[in-house]
């Protein structure tokens, strides 16, 4: 760094690399959480991939944990630096701080291989190539490689025909990189192939990765001089205006309006993909699986649809935090006073009404169709019997709306919430549906567990809407 950079840009990214290990990093970004605990997971994967290999061949060491843990923090990782990054730097006034876009962009980056090392080393450990190690990390940041082309990140600004290309690439190899992970023994290939293969394509993903950070600035300031178009220009105007809008507002378009400032999908194009999307998926999973393992086809679509139960929560989710399985509907405020100020729903108390009668009703629509999807083609797989199959499927939709309500919590608890405590209820959808999924193991217990959480969502949903009825809504994000 010393003979590429002057003195005043090196102490710039040093300085940005110490907001990392302040307080009020972790406070304001609470997803970074999420990384410690998948790195945690990580450690636990690795002592036990050790100890396999010291009792067995590597076939019994790679048991199909490994692949996932690792894609999960690589791809948790790469989607927090982005979010972060573009809040430091998202605003024009950014660019009149000298040296500020510069050594934001290059600590993000700096970060990313620090994490990334940590990792490989992790499996450095575990008796692999360092080289080989690098590899398999880098392969499994290709999922999320492609979010930094992706023009959803680009605050409504055209994006070029070279980066929607890339993105589309990219999101091609990540259904390639589901399909090879967990299907194929591709861990296997990637750790024990020669190291100096796995040297050059260590350099060329790097190359190409290290690129995509850096030129990021350059995608988001690309058409600074249309910068007006912000999130309130988008809410009173896109939306709200008379002459910019060409059709009537549905009531399903509104509804979807107050839960995310993202643009609205027609109904029936939302309930299209809440039913079909998980069943497909998992066939074309399980039809792979089957050609190269020659088993029970309905077997391996059985299992894929109870594995799918977690991405259950994202359909019914009316916006996820970068595409982590968060429901991000308390979390992402911003839009609330933009689209309040039109007058559009009168009062404060009448206006927060709206917002939890269109999560409610989100809920009450999709997740059926949700369940639909997984229940029908897994009771036909399994052989299970209608009363059987009901009941697996009710409690499924009671799992799933309950710990959505349970998001609200900390509304209910507390005036003013901090948001670390906000994101960590968050988590509670994807939390509640890998721990109680009823595909996986049905008991008593679980059942009551089921209900507990639906009548504990049940309380704490009215509770939040008159707490933040009080409370200030700010434009930037809580």
């Amino acid at each position: 760094m010393n003979a590429f950079l002057p003195a005043r840009e090196r102490s710039d990214i040093v300085n940005a690399l110490k907001l990392y290990l302040t307080r009020v990093f972790w406070l304001g970004n609470p997803t970074s959480f999420i990384i410690l605990i998948f790195l945690c997971a990580d450690i636990s994967a690795v002592i036990s991939i050790k100890q396999a290999l010291q009792h067995g061949g590597i076939d019994h060491a790679l048991n199909g944990s490994l692949p996932s843990l690792f894609l999960y923090t690589e791809y948790a990782t790469l989607i927090l630096l982005k979010l972060y990054l573009t809040r430091q730097i998202k605003d024009s006034q950014s660019w009149s701080i000298p040296g500020l876009v510069k050594a934001e962009t290059y600590a993000a980056t700096i970060i990313y291989l620090c994490i990334t090392t940590i990792t490989s080393l992790m499996l450095t450990w575990a008796h692999f190539y360092f080289v080989n190690s690098m590899l398999f990390m880098l392969f499994n940041s290709i999922a999320a490689t492609g979010l930094w082309y992706s023009p959803l990140y680009v605050k409504g600004k055209p994006i070029k025909k070279q980066d929607f290309i890339i993105s589309l690439a990219l999101s091609c190899v990540y259904i390639l990189q589901l399909l090879l992970i967990f299907v194929h023994d591709l861990s296997r290939l990637i750790l024990t192939c020669p190291p100096i293969v796995a040297t050059l394509v260590d350099c060329a993903l790097l190359v190409f990765i290290i690129r995509t950070m850096t030129t990021y600035p350059n995608r988001i300031y690309r058409n600074s001089a249309k910068e007006g178009a912000d999130i309130s220009e988008k809410a009173q105007h896109t939306f709200f205006n008379h002459e910019n809008r060409k059709h009537k507002i549905s009531a399903h378009e509104l509804n979807e309006m107050l839960l995310s400032a993202t643009r609205p999908r027609a109904l029936w194009l939302d309930c299209a993909i809440n039913l079909l999307t998980l069943p497909c998926f998992t066939l074309l999973l399980a039809l792979v699986q089957y050609l190269i393992s020659s088993g029970s086809l309905a077997a391996d679509w059985a299992g894929m649809l109870a594995s799918s139960v977690i991405f259950s929560t994202i359909g019914s989710s009316s916006v996820t935090e970068g595409g982590l399985f968060i429901d991000s509907w308390l979390t992402h405020r911003d839009h609330w006073l933009p689209i309040f100020v039109t007058g559009w729903f009168g009062t404060r108390n009448r206006f927060i009404s709206a917002v939890f009668r269109a999560k409610l009703t989100r809920l009450i629509i999709l997740t059926p169709l949700i369940v639909i999807g997984l229940i029908v083609p897994y009771a036909f797989c399994k052989q299970l019997s209608l009363e059987y199959a009901l009941l697996l499927g009710g409690l499924l939709i009671l799992l799933i709306g309950g710990s959505t309500c349970c998001t609200a919590i900390p509304f209910a608890i507390t005036k003013a919430p901090p948001k670390w405590l906000t994101f960590a209820f968050a988590l509670s959808p994807f939390m509640a549906t890998s721990i109680l999924n009823p595909l996986f193991s049905f008991s008593m217990g679980g059942s009551i567990a089921i209900v507990i959480i639906l009548i504990i969502g049940i309380i704490s949903f009215p509770l939040a809407g008159k707490r933040l009825v009080r409370e200030d809504w700010v434009i930037e994000n809580d």
